[in-house]
């Protein structure tokens, strides 16, 4: 079964439809550290370039817009940046206000992640969290960090993989200089390598307590038709009882065309809560997904939200994003002195800034005027050591992202 991946503007990857083989993460989200990292979406042939999302207006019976996210990928086809846009309903435009920079071992695991706020015009605000991650044979790590003046540790977990599966994670907070324990899951595996229950654990008084179970169902394709979730208390010893479930509708290509989510009261008097309805294109690709709301006094689904892919074949690091400006970068890799050459077609303010693999801001220029034509600006080395940076070029809309590669 295939991951689909949607991402708020909060920073928060919501999962839509996951495959049980991830079952481990399903409170904290899919990760995928030791197989390689997973893009917001995966096809064979093509890549998300954009996600819009609308949210269903009642008043005006219409969709409208709300935010927007734009993708950029290395020549390996992973994700190295998202930019995330909100849409401004007095003047009707979009506007920069955060984005995610990723970086990658040679294995193409992710080791970092960092997001940012942005101005409007793409300027970096401030940071927002960064997570790197570790690997030593069958474990990863994974520490998340919070941002106050500098960067502070918060929680990390410790992830070990069975068969391709994260069977245990660990999940610790980090206080008065220590890692102590928080919470945990533990996935067992079926016959045929696939999770078949994952249980979840909190650290209390020195010892684990279950509070959650998940059950997971299959068909004769290994495609996951039913997700169970138990919840219980063993701290004062009650029973788990059932509490929500997900069902999944599969077409004849093993797509995902339906996901429903009913809720329950103590494992009794199910009730329908939300669905979700995918569309793909004739390369299997999602090219829409609709979230609805059960109504449950008029009997019938009501539109939410709704998100829309566009999808690009793999390119090289360098992808233009916003089609009023052209950039070029020569000559890269840079000894001394690039040139970056800005064509417009109409005239806008810009910045250029130049960013490292950790997302950190090594120089941004001031508000430049663009005239329409070739715009050339000189780039100087100066003390900047060997590796590779983001040349980034934010305008009145979404920014391009060149990669700059200093000898």
């Amino acid at each position: 079964m295939k991951t689909i991946l949607i991402k708020t503007m909060l920073g928060c990857f919501i999962i839509l439809a996951f495959s049980a083989s991830y079952a481990g993460q399903v409170i904290k989200g899919q990760r995928n550290l030791l197989l390689g990292s997973q893009s917001v979406q995966s096809t064979s042939t093509s890549q998300v370039q954009t996600q819009l999302t609308k949210v269903w207006n009642p008043g005006t019976k219409q969709w409208q817009n709300s935010d927007k996210l734009t993708y950029t990928y290395n020549s390996k086809g992973l994700l190295i940046y998202d930019l995330e846009q909100g849409w401004d309903t007095i003047r009707n435009v979009w506007f920069s206000n955060a984005s995610d920079t990723f970086t990658y071992d040679a294995s193409s695991r992710q080791t970092a992640h960092i997001s940012t706020t942005l101005d409007s015009t793409g300027k970096i605000l401030t940071y927002a969290l960064k997570t790197t991650d570790s690997f030593s044979g069958n474990i990863a790590t994974e520490t998340n960090y919070g941002w106050i003046g500098s960067w502070y540790a918060q929680y990390r977990d410790i992830i070990y993989f069975n068969n391709g599966h994260d069977t245990l994670d660990i999940n610790q907070g980090y206080t008065a200089g220590a890692w102590v324990n928080s919470q945990r899951t533990d996935s067992v595996l079926n016959s045929n390598s696939e999770v078949s229950v994952t249980y979840v654990s909190i650290w209390l008084s020195g010892k684990w307590y279950v509070t959650d179970k998940y059950r997971f169902y299959y068909d004769a394709n290994g495609n996951d038709t039913l997700f169970v979730h138990m919840h219980g208390d063993s701290i004062n010893n009650l029973s788990i009882a059932f509490d929500q479930e997900t069902r999944y509708v599969y077409n004849s290509s093993n797509q995902v065309t339906q996901y429903i989510q009913n809720g329950s009261y103590n494992g009794a008097n199910w009730f329908t809560m939300v669905k979700y309805n995918y569309s793909y294109n004739a390369n299997g690709n999602d090219t829409q997904t609709i979230w609805q709301n059960w109504d449950s006094i008029s009997k019938g689904w009501d539109d939410y939200i709704v998100y829309s892919y566009t999808y690009s074949t793999p390119t090289a690091i360098s992808l233009i994003i916003n089609p009023q400006i052209k950039v070029n970068l020569y000559p890269n890799p840079m000894q001394n002195i690039s040139t970056i050459e800005i064509i417009t077609e109409n005239p806008i303010n810009g910045r250029i800034s130049i960013v490292n693999m950790n997302g950190n801001e090594i120089t941004s220029s001031q508000l430049i005027n663009l005239q329409p034509g070739k715009n050339a600006f000189k780039i100087q080395r100066g003390g900047l050591p060997p590796g590779i940076y983001f040349v980034i070029v934010s305008g009145e809309s979404a920014p391009i992202i060149n990669k700059l590669e200093v000898e």
